[in-house]
């Protein structure tokens, strides 16, 4: 059999934007209700952990508080693409805002998503691939066990805590010496000073976030649950989803065909609506430009173009093969 021909993310743009209305590029501006419905809904659970005596209680309203913020996290990557607000200034000063309530420094992520991943995904210059054997160390083995997908603790309840681990052992290596890194970080793209020092300031408002959520819950020990299970879910969620999206296609020396190297998922039509149709990740890594709605009609247009190329697959199913992996993989041949 005959490996199909990479080929680069410009070959399928071509492909698929004659079906793609001019709509799909104009501001989604409609979403921001979301995003802040999400977070108005969050702030009610806080308020009510604040009030209520019921431990049971306290544990349901963090558990729907993590849901929300995993959504939320999946409508800022769309924000963060510029497809919800156009303008710079309006959209950066957003972005930091929303990006605080999980962790997640927006100048970081802009760097690592859009300027790394986006461009070498699935290769050695990609922070969000599965480690390889040669990057194995006792640090890292332990490390990536406990939160990346794999068969030596086959849906372990630890993978919960991926990102936690992802966001911090990556804001600190923003500030390691030029060319080095924390083993446990997979690639570090270079940062400039200004870049650094947004990230610093990102990191201070992202602890104002959470003094001002310590306030309205009023209560130290209640605010200390509450932030560790709503973590912990929003992060599982998150996880499971993006770590299905790549995982369970090839990697590769170089190079980023994203037919070749990435998953589109299948889910129920409200989990698409709740999650701002992150399910269609093929798409978005041909055209991450656009109003993610539109997804669906690049989909059927790949299907139909290029179905010998086009990896698609349940999400319980995907959700099942992730965690049929070792912890490292092989270094790519070529």
């Amino acid at each position: 059999m005959i490996a199909p021909k990479p080929e680069n993310i410009g070959f399928y743009a071509k492909e698929v934007k004659s079906v793609i209305p001019k709509e799909a590029f104009k501001p989604a501006s409609y979403k921001l209700v979301i995003m802040f419905l999400y977070l108005a809904i969050a702030i009610g659970c806080f308020y009510y952990i604040r009030i209520t005596p019921s431990w049971g209680l306290i544990l349901l309203l963090s558990s729907i508080a993590g849901v929300l913020f995993s959504g939320l996290f999946m409508f800022c990557h769309e924000f963060s693409h510029g497809t919800i607000v156009k303008k710079k200034i309006a959209r950066n000063i957003l972005q930091i805002f929303f990006w605080s309530f999980n962790y997640m420094p927006a100048t970081m992520w802009r760097r690592i998503h859009h300027q790394t991943h986006h461009l070498n995904a699935n290769n050695y210059k990609d922070p969000d691939r599965r480690p390889f054997k040669s990057e194995k160390s006792f640090v890292n083995k332990i490390l990536n066990t406990l939160t990346y997908p794999n068969k030596v603790l086959k849906f372990s309840f630890t993978v919960g805590f991926a990102m936690p681990v992802y966001t911090w052992k990556h804001i600190a290596s923003v500030y390691y010496p030029e060319g080095k890194k924390p083993s446990t970080v997979l690639y570090k793209p270079d940062y400039s000073n200004k870049e650094k020092r947004n990230i610093a300031l990102e990191v201070f408002f992202i602890i104002l976030i959470q003094i001002a959520i310590a306030l309205i819950i009023a209560s130290p020990i209640k605010y200390l649950i509450t932030t560790l299970i709503s973590w912990y879910v929003s992060s599982l969620f998150t996880v499971l989803v993006i770590m299905t999206q790549h995982y369970l296609r090839p990697n590769y020396s170089e190079g980023s065909d994203p037919l070749m190297t990435t998953t589109t998922t299948e889910v129920p039509k409200l989990m698409d609506l709740l999650m701002d149709y992150h399910s269609y990740h093929v798409e978005h890594h041909i055209i991450p430009a656009i109003n993610f709605d539109y997804y669906p009609i690049v989909a059927r247009e790949l299907k139909k173009k290029i179905p010998d190329k086009y990896h698609s697959l349940p999400f319980l199913t995907a959700v099942k093969q992730a965690f049929d992996y070792e912890t490292f993989v092989d270094d790519p041949l070529e």
